[in-house]
């Protein structure tokens, strides 16, 4: 089974450096070691991926009618992708009648799962 399943996350209010710092940890790992990863990781961001990482994980089950005690360790994360979403621009107040241009920027992430063949990693 060499299928590949894709779940995505759009306009997350979290800019793409930080998104793409947690992205590198999870790259190439299994499903179970990233959950593991993710769990314990400081960043709020992280919760976000832990989210869509199960999302996925529940359309790989749901698409092949898996039972629900699916081995973690045979699913890997083949890529993560975090992309730049709209930037929303804001102007600050500032002293003497001037303003300072904010910028918050968004981030599109896609998780790309595959079926691990040898069943190890």
């Amino acid at each position: 089974m060499s299928d590949l399943y894709t779940a995505k996350l759009k306009y997350l209010r979290v800019t793409p450096l930080k998104a793409r710092r947690i992205a590198k940890l999870i790259r190439k790992k299994s499903v179970s070691e990233a959950l593991n990863i993710l769990r314990f990781q400081p960043q709020a961001v992280s919760e976000a991926f832990e989210k869509l990482l199960r999302s996925n994980i529940n359309n790989f089950q749901n698409s092949n009618n898996q039972s629900t005690s699916l081995d973690n360790n045979s699913l890997v994360i083949q890529e993560v992708l975090v992309d730049e979403g709209p930037v929303m621009k804001r102007l600050k107040m500032r002293a003497k009648g001037r303003a300072d241009r904010m910028v918050k920027k968004s981030s599109h992430i896609a998780i790309t799962l595959a079926f691990d063949e040898k069943g190890d990693k």
